[in-house]
């Protein structure tokens, strides 16, 4: 939660925004903090369309080392009135207590306003940021979708890949939860005994689309250096390896399949059909040969095939809780010792004489 400087608008302020915020003439106001009230500084009338009067009012009341506010007024409108832009501009070169006194005073301007008038914000350090072109570039970088994870891309092409295609729900269940079983060749289902049989600690499997089979591509005892060597960087590949580690003084090996997918290197058509493939042929390692894997894991290319990256996916960091130093109890019954006082004293005295 921000904190607010306490900063308040001067009344010849609030009066011109009060009757600028739906009028037509006026195309800028800059917002200035002085003697510690927000001030009205250079205003600009309207003379062309947003556009046309962009950067002749805006560029023209920017300074190298001093901070303000700007009120920019757009053609658009709103069920209250114009549409406006609310401009921070903080520069660089700006003394560090005039950015803190502005970025606390922010709220306050916004509400003096009106949030309501209020359509978009930008921040700027230099020029360039709250120019006409900074701004198209903010409105293009507020409408772009949100980064999408790998998995949520191979969705999303699953869907697009569905428009016009009689795929229903049972089929659509298949494909997306359990993927597309291809056969896994002679080859590469030998070599995968072999790994079972501990004589070889890696296999490379290839997906061929045109033949919809799962070919060997590559198998034998490979260190992790090397086989992340023969990982592609172009297309994608599926990996068996036999993870040779000692862990807390046992050694250990672990069965670790790597589905590496180079990301945007590769045509929509073939990341589906290897993500789509991936679960089949798991099934078929884990079921049908009866390999236990211990880790399956995804990466980019080869520089992620690592003994690192395979260890701490294996043997995740503990986080240690250290417990604070507990006050023992003290002793059960009354809290110490009674004291004996003038007048009781003198009682038992007394009773003593008798």
């Amino acid at each position: 939660m921000s904190h607010q400087s306490g900063i308040q608008g001067t009344d010849e302020l609030q009066a011109l925004l009060s009757t600028s915020a739906a009028s037509a003439d006026t195309r800028m106001i800059q917002v200035l903090i002085l003697d510690e009230t927000l001030q009205a500084g250079k205003v600009e009338a309207t003379q062309g369309d947003e556009r046309e009067d962009y950067d002749r009012c805006v560029l023209s009341v920017l300074e190298e080392k001093e901070c303000c506010f700007i009120l920019y007024r757009l053609d658009s409108k709103n069920s209250n009135g114009f549409d406006w832009l609310f401009i921070s501009y903080n520069p660089d070169w700006a003394h560090i207590r005039d950015k803190m006194i502005y970025a606390s005073t922010r709220a306050t301007l916004k509400t003096l306003f009106g949030t309501t008038y209020i359509k978009t914000e930008i921040f700027g350090t230099v020029p360039d940021d709250v120019s006409l072109d900074g701004y198209d570039k903010h409105l293009v970088s507020e409408a772009a979708p949100a980064p999408l994870s790998m998995e949520e891309h191979e969705k999303a092409e699953v869907k697009a890949l569905e428009v016009g295609v009689n795929i229903g729900a049972s089929t659509k269940k298949a494909l997306v939860a359990t993927g597309v079983s291809f056969p896994v060749s002679e080859d590469a289902m030998a070599a995968l005994e072999k790994f079972k049989s501990g004589s070889i600690t890696y296999v490379q499997m290839s997906l061929d689309g045109d033949a919809e089979v799962i070919n060997l591509e590559q198998d034998g005892k490979l260190s992790c250096e090397d086989a992340a060597k023969t990982t592609p960087d172009d297309i994608a590949r599926f990996h068996l390896f036999m993870f040779q580690h000692n862990h807390e003084g046992d050694e250990l090996n672990s069965a670790v399949f790597v589905y590496s997918c180079p990301s945007f290197k590769m045509k929509v058509k073939d990341r589906m059909l290897y993500s789509t493939a991936k679960a089949p042929l798991l099934a078929v390692i884990e079921q049908e040969i009866g390999i236990e894997v211990t880790k399956k894991l995804e990466i980019e290319d080869g520089a992620e095939f690592t003994v690192d990256n395979f260890y701490t996916s294996i043997h995740p960091p503990v986080q240690v809780v250290t417990q604070k130093f507990a006050r023992p109890k003290g002793p059960a019954g009354r809290k110490g010792t009674s004291r004996l006082t003038g007048r009781s004293s003198r009682s038992r005295g007394a009773d003593a004489e008798k």
